[in-house]
């Protein structure tokens, strides 16, 4: 970046390395990731930086005004606020008009570290209210394990089935973990 950086758009930050941030910051890489889920344990200066961290997430679609879906990972990102630091497992849904612009992102059911009962009919009321062109539903696994369960897939096949019953697309189901994701709609699992 060649102008200062209270002349830089917010969106040319997202080009610099997270490695040449943190330098900037004066932040070992390796002691920021590794404490990335602790942030009570670390000292003040830590802590505020973490807690600028956390907040630029949270704020990152505001900031571009107006956010459309384009892919998997454009909703991996405006749904990583939603799952910050989280230890049950939480379903959400995304719901979307017909150009892909977010209408609203809900959460639908908070569940304990290995599963979350999520009532369809919760689901799909934002989706009819708004009304909806399409929905993105994505959830966590505590584990870290980012592979569907079989529980998982049966409930993507009955979210599919009753959207298309609504004339409802379902766009993808993500598996969100801390710094990836599992797309059913990328792994051809999106019947």
């Amino acid at each position: 970046m060649t102008q200062s950086s209270s002349e830089t758009p917010f969106y040319a930050w997202n080009t610099v390395s997270n490695a040449q941030l943190l330098h900037w910051l004066g932040i070992d890489e390796k002691d920021f990731f590794d404490q990335l889920h602790h942030p009570l344990e670390r000292d003040e200066d830590r802590r505020k930086i973490q807690a600028a961290y956390i907040l630029g997430r949270r704020n990152f679609w505001h900031a571009n005004q107006c956010p459309v879906i384009t892919s998997s990972q454009s909703a991996y990102m405006a749904f990583s606020p939603k799952f910050e630091l989280l230890e049950q497992e939480v379903f959400v849904v995304m719901y979307l008009n017909r150009a892909h612009h977010i209408q609203g992102i809900h959460e639908i059911a908070r569940g304990g570290i290995s599963s979350a009962m999520v009532d369809l009919r919760l689901l799909f009321k934002p989706a009819i209210a708004y009304p909806s062109e399409s929905i993105i539903v994505a959830h966590n696994h505590p584990s870290g394990v980012l592979r569907p369960s079989p529980e998982d897939l049966k409930l993507t096949e009955r979210i599919v089935e009753l959207a298309h019953m609504l004339g409802i697309c379902v766009l993808d189901h993500l598996i969100m973990g801390p710094s990836t994701y599992y797309s059913f709609a990328e792994e051809g699992e999106l019947a």
